[in-house]
């Protein structure tokens, strides 16, 4: 049986390593929005709302999965009763939401290559009926879960409902592998396909490598896949509340990791916009302060010239009047003699 240690180490690892990832895939999501808002012209209504639907999906995986493994870290070997139901509760949840938030982003990623490749119609139907088949399986194993017991709350809360009516266990774990194996299928394709047809296009070879490297990743997500089925197969075993928990805790990592990768796909090919949208962000307003900085430049030199107009012309007068004979001296004598000849009137009234 699994001790506390082991499940506490485990959910730290667990959080450790599927966080990045989720941080990773919400970084291009944002990229995304910015290139979507500076370039609406290169928008596709149909595929925006599968890709924010499929990162609100996966969000969402993460908040059930990281509340999973809190509940994991409180277990109690010695009150199980009191404290297995919320635990087992959030790891069922943790791994059944998976079947939605996992497959969701194959409808973008064949949105992309059927937009990018445009290739035959029977290849364009192959895809669509590949992703909505997947899709609709994940649906039904979802509601599985929810009725496979009799009260529903016996499937997690064995102590409280001993009596609950359930299917065996072996029927939702083979449905999910089953499930798991289409899903592995769906990755490789996704990544094969795309590549021989890059391969077969005239472009440089940097181009041809890059674009493969790109929708590569859903080759990384297929040895994700392939993980997480070798480990649903212990779940055949019937394994105990507390081993169930940990063996979800491990399913979980692998879940949250093929997930992200999956969505990686769908939104990396938004990078080159997202860069043309900063450039053209950037240049614009760096046109804009350079036109501010040389209009406040050009009015500055423009005072400057009629300051110094003003008082060449001050100047030119001024040399004009000393120049002419005995104006000067009258000129001044007069009006000081007038100034003087004022205050002496305006005293002598004064007094």
């Amino acid at each position: 049986m699994i001790t506390q240690e082991q499940m506490n180490h485990r959910a730290n690892v667990a959080s450790a390593a599927t966080w990045p990832f989720a941080g990773i895939s919400t970084a291009l999501f944002m990229m995304r929005l910015f290139a979507r808002w500076r370039l609406p012209k290169q928008a596709r209504n149909f595929e925006d709302f599968m890709l924010t639907l499929a990162w609100v999906f996966a969000i969402v995986q993460a908040a059930i999965f990281q509340k999973a493994l809190d509940s994991a870290k409180e277990l109690d070997p010695n009150d199980m009763p009191g404290t297995v139901p919320k635990a087992a509760f959030w790891a069922i949840m943790m791994n059944n939401w998976s079947f939605l938030s996992i497959e969701l982003p194959k409808v973008a990623v064949a949105i992309l290559i059927t937009h990018l490749f445009r290739p035959a119609l029977w290849v364009r139907i192959s895809i669509w009926i590949l992703c909505v088949t997947i899709n609709v399986l994940a649906v039904v194993g979802f509601i599985i879960t929810w009725v496979m017991c009799n009260p529903v709350a016996g499937q997690w809360d064995p102590f409280t409902y001993p009596q609950a009516q359930c299917w065996p266990r072996s029927i939702q774990i083979t449905y999910a592998c089953v499930l798991s194996g289409i899903s592995t299928f769906i990755n490789i394709a996704f990544s094969v396909y795309p590549a021989i047809v890059v391969w077969r296009l005239q472009m440089p070879l940097w181009k041809k490598m890059s674009t493969i490297g790109l929708m590569g990743l859903g080759l990384v997500a297929f040895v994700f896949s392939i993980i997480k089925l070798y480990y649903m197969t212990f779940l055949l075993d019937g394994p105990g509340p507390l081993d169930l928990i940990y063996l979800c805790a491990q399913l979980g990592i692998w879940n949250r990791i093929e997930n992200d990768f999956v969505l990686m796909v769908g939104l990396l090919p938004f990078v080159p916009p997202f860069i043309k949208s900063c450039s053209q962000f950037t240049k614009k307003h760096l046109t804009i302060n350079s036109q501010r900085h040389k209009s406040s430049q050009y009015s500055t030199l423009a005072s400057q010239k009629q300051d110094t107009r003003v008082n060449d012309n001050l100047e030119l007068e001024l040399t004009a009047h000393a120049q002419k004979p005995g104006l000067g001296d009258t000129w001044s004598d007069n009006s000081v003699g007038k100034s003087h000849r004022d205050s002496m009137g305006k005293g002598s009234g004064f007094f």
